[in-house]
């Protein structure tokens, strides 16, 4: 995504590809740190001190995995991938097998990454012609209506701190309008 956010914005190798990466596994290590730490407590510490076997720590170890994927899943991939495999949906989602479940967690990320590109390619394509005022305004709105998109497209309530954003965001850019109409 990083790449596809770098390629929109018109700076093909700045940042270099070993910022990308570098920024790329810390922020995947920062997301994941919560799973990682439940692996380590709930499967590695008794394997290790050969509490449990090796296949029970495994088990142990892929679920909190497999939570995280699911949560980040959308249900129209994971629909499609057990239409591919020609195999019947389960009645939970921890009946959910693995090899079904990891080709739509990828899928969705990949979708993600490419709307968010796309997005931001669009973005900068559009802003060439506009004055650096609204540019800027613009560009500081963007982010924070982002929340109200994904609030409206998939239904998940943005955070106060977010609505709070949009209201200062919106508020300067309705005064900003209503004063050049004024001096117009």
């Amino acid at each position: 995504m990083l790449s596809l956010l770098r390629q929109a914005l018109g700076t093909p190798t700045a940042p270099p590809n070993q910022v990308l990466i570098g920024l790329a596994l810390f922020l995947t290590l920062f997301v994941m740190a919560p799973v990682l730490d439940h692996i380590y407590q709930e499967a590695w510490i008794p394997y290790s001190e050969d509490k449990i076997p090796l296949d029970q720590a495994l088990a142990k170890g892929a679920q909190p995995l497999r939570g995280f994927m699911i949560r980040q899943t959308r249900e129209q991939d994971l629909a499609l991938m057990l239409e591919i495999s020609r195999t019947p949906a389960p009645e939970s989602v921890d009946k959910i097998s693995s090899v079904h479940l990891i080709p739509a967690f990828m899928l969705s990320e990949l979708k993600s990454a490419f709307q968010i590109g796309f997005a931001y390619w669009l973005l900068t394509r559009g802003i060439r012609g506009l004055p650096a005022v609204e540019v800027s305004l613009l560009l500081l709105a963007e982010p924070v209506l982002n929340t109200l998109w994904t609030w409206a497209v998939h239904g998940e309530t943005p955070g106060n701190w977010s609505l709070a954003g949009c209201a200062v965001i919106l508020a300067a850019t309705c005064t900003r309008v209503l004063a050049q109409r004024g001096g117009d």
